[in-house]
C-alpha cells in the first residue's frame, strides 16, 4: 500500500479534505477508513496465497496437490473474513 492508495481510501471514506490533510469528521468516517484498509490488506494476503497455489499447481503428484489445495483454502478463508 502506498500513499496514493491511502489517500484514495481516505477520500472514499469521506475523511480527506482538499488533498492536503486528513480531517476525520466523525467516528463513522474513521470506521469506514479502517474497513477499507483492512479489506485492501486481506485481498493482498489472499493474492499471495493464490500465487502460492498457482506455484504448486504445476505438479501432478502428492504432496503438491494438497499444498495447492491448502494455499487455495487459505486464500478463500482470508477473503471470507471480509464477509462477516
Amino acid at each position: 500500500m502506498n500513499r496514493d492508495d491511502i489517500i484514495k481510501m481516505a477520500q472514499e471514506a469521506g475523511c480527506y479534505d482538499d488533498g492536503e490533510e486528513f480531517c476525520f469528521v466523525n467516528f463513522r468516517h474513521i470506521e469506514r477508513f479502517v474497513e477499507l484498509v483492512a479489506a485492501y490488506e486481506r485481498e493482498e494476503c489472499a493474492k499471495l496465497c493464490d500465487r502460492h497455489a498457482a506455484d504448486f499447481s504445476v505438479f501432478d503428484r502428492q504432496p503438491y496437490e494438497s499444498m495447492e489445495a491448502g494455499a487455495a483454502g487459505c486464500a478463500a478463508a482470508i477473503r471470507a473474513r471480509g464477509e462477516k
